[in-house]
């Protein structure tokens, strides 16, 4: 896929994600509803509110997958040309972040990172792999 082609299916992907409908919050309308129903706002979503939330995230997750093919090559070339520059490491360090709790193919880039840079800069890769489990591990004990 081309990089045009990469724009385009972004922007296009974009788009709606901005010209969704609106949704607001009206105090007083659910207020009446729970009255009138005996039920609390929570328990009761509606459903296009639902179906809005479940076209979101597809859409996110499309998203994700353009933005890992865009990082794939980069990841390619820092590994088979054996690149040190801590700059360029953690810019696909942190790129990975954004993509590595939402897809395997995700997941599986940045673990082939951290395997590469690990020998390099053991602290650096230790910082990341904290990161990740911050932003992604879910603890029961929590």
């Amino acid at each position: 896929m081309s990089k045009e082609e990469n724009k385009k299916t972004f922007r296009d992907i974009a788009k709606p994600l901005v010209n969704t409908k609106g949704w607001k919050f009206d105090r007083e309308e659910a207020n009446e509803r729970d009255t009138d129903k005996n039920t609390t706002v929570d328990n009761e979503l509606d459903p296009e509110f639902k179906e809005a939330i479940h076209e979101m995230a597809k859409r996110i997750q499309e998203l994700s997958e353009i933005k890992l093919a865009s990082i794939k090559p980069q990841l390619d070339n820092v590994i088979s040309n054996r690149i040190t520059n801590r700059k360029i490491v953690e810019q696909l360090f942190d790129e990975l972040l954004d993509c590595a709790g939402m897809s395997e193919k995700g997941l599986q880039l940045f673990k082939r990172l951290c395997r590469y840079y690990f020998c390099i800069d053991p602290t650096m890769t230790a910082r990341y792999i904290s990161f990740y489990r911050d932003l992604y591990d879910n603890d029961d004990d929590e």
